[in-house]
């Protein structure tokens, strides 16, 4: 059991006063204060660029108190449609016409007794503004150790950071309700997604999931006091105290929470959250939707390739012949099998592997990018046969094919999977 070590407190202080100073050379200052706790607005510069306004705005947080601080954060609210261009020395999170302001440094969170942190930002707007068309509409600082709450913040049990690609999404998702459905109030971060190649598209496959984001301030007050999860043994979920935050690796922590099941049983349960709706495709994959259903022994193979191209120590390379040999089992079963394939390097599909089934009745199905590959997962899991990559997607598709006597290949590094998945044909490669 994890002891908490965190002393839960809210220590919220609201603004009183607000007070509008104007100076000479069209800069502005407005100032917020609270039981000496001040935050100062400056505009110090504005131009135009494209039909939109840019203005500079400097920020300060004063601590007038006797005591330090730590973990500020406060509310600004800013006209209609703006955005940021650019911010620095903070975290800023944009949320309709509401930004949200917090330390992004270790030594910007804690605020000693008489001293100021600064922060800065440029502002995209339509038009003109003045400094008190930002209103400062809520401040919340905490000292060290203790938890803010209010009756406008409240936390979730559990916040889980969602990374990688559409099936790792599909399988933590499928965890997280079997959290749920303990009575777990379960949110998901998505910061994760901001600069990665990675794309965020499991409410666009799925639209009828639900799910709740968490907001940039929900994440950051729980990053900071929730508590650590272990990660070498089995864990059950009551033994944590909350709130809790899964970091990225929660594919890994998520896997040994006691409470919810083994891996298997997550992968079991994926039909029973997830199906494609015909109305997600567009006219040409639609097309191809249409063919494999008239096929009568259509065969979906992904491979696998990008970061799995060469061998390293997650990860290994599938060679060509491994596709080759797959494709000509299956043809020895079903004569009147045809094979569509599905991949982020048609190159190597073209160069490596057609010339070589000449005979076989072969298509390469080069119609969805990176931000679309739920669309390669649809076309794929309505295939009545499977033939995996190293990746996740082949075993995903297998398992929402709905085909009763489907057939899954797989390469022998993939063998050692949940008994739900054994691969009907195993082929060293």
């Amino acid at each position: 059991m994890i002891k908490n070590r965190m002393i839960v407190s809210c220590c919220i202080f609201m603004l009183t006063i607000f007070t509008l100073f104007s100076s000479i050379a069209n800069v502005g200052l407005s100032v917020k204060a609270v039981e000496q706790i001040s935050v100062k607005l400056t505009k110090t510069g504005t131009w135009e660029s494209n039909s939109q306004i840019f203005t500079q705005i400097d920020v300060n947080v004063i601590n007038g108190l006797k005591k330090d601080i730590s973990d500020w954060l406060f509310k600004m609210t800013v006209p209609d449609f703006s955005s940021i261009s650019s911010s620095w020395n903070a975290d800023l999170a944009v949320n309709d016409n509401m930004i949200v302001a917090a330390p992004n440094e270790d030594w910007q969170r804690i605020i000693h007794a008489g001293q100021a942190v600064s922060f800065g930002m440029i502002l995209i707007t339509k038009n003109q503004i003045d400094i008190n068309d930002i209103v400062i509409s809520d401040q919340k600082v905490c000292t060290e150790n203790l938890l803010p709450t209010s009756s406008s913040l409240e936390l979730p049990d559990i916040i889980i950071a969602l990374d990688g690609g559409l099936c790792d999404q599909m399988i933590i998702y499928v965890a997280s309700q079997q959290l749920a459905q303990k009575g777990y109030k379960v949110k998901y971060d998505l910061s994760n997604y901001r600069n990665s190649c990675r794309h965020f598209e499991l409410t666009t496959a799925f639209p009828y999931l639900e799910f709740q984001p968490a907001s940039q301030e929900e994440i950051r007050i729980q990053k900071k006091f929730s508590h650590r999860l272990p990660t070498s043994l089995r864990w059950n979920i009551e033994d944590i105290t909350k709130p809790i935050y899964v970091d990225y690796s929660c594919i890994r922590y998520l896997n040994e929470c006691a409470d919810i099941g083994s891996w298997e049983d997550r992968l079991r349960l994926m039909p029973n959250y997830f199906h494609f709706e015909d109305s997600m495709l567009d006219s040409r994959n639609f097309q191809v939707f249409e063919q494999i259903r008239q096929d009568a022994c259509p065969v979906g193979v992904h491979v696998r390739r990008g970061d799995m191209s060469t061998d390293g120590n997650y990860w290994y390379a599938v060679p060509a012949n491994y596709f080759i040999k797959a494709v000509k089992q299956v043809k020895e079963r079903f004569p009147n099998a045809s094979f569509y394939f599905f991949t982020e390097d048609k190159q190597f599909v073209l160069r490596e592997i057609f010339p070589k089934l000449s005979d076989e009745q072969v298509k390469l199905i080069d119609l969805n990018d990176d931000k679309h590959c739920y669309k390669d997962l649809c076309l794929m899991s309505a295939c009545k046969h499977q033939i995996r990559s190293q990746g996740t997607m082949g075993k995903i598709a297998f398992l929402l094919n709905q085909y009763p006597n489907k057939l899954l290949i797989a390469p022998e590094k993939c063998r050692r999977l949940a008994p739900v998945i054994i691969p009907d044909i195993i082929i060293s490669a």
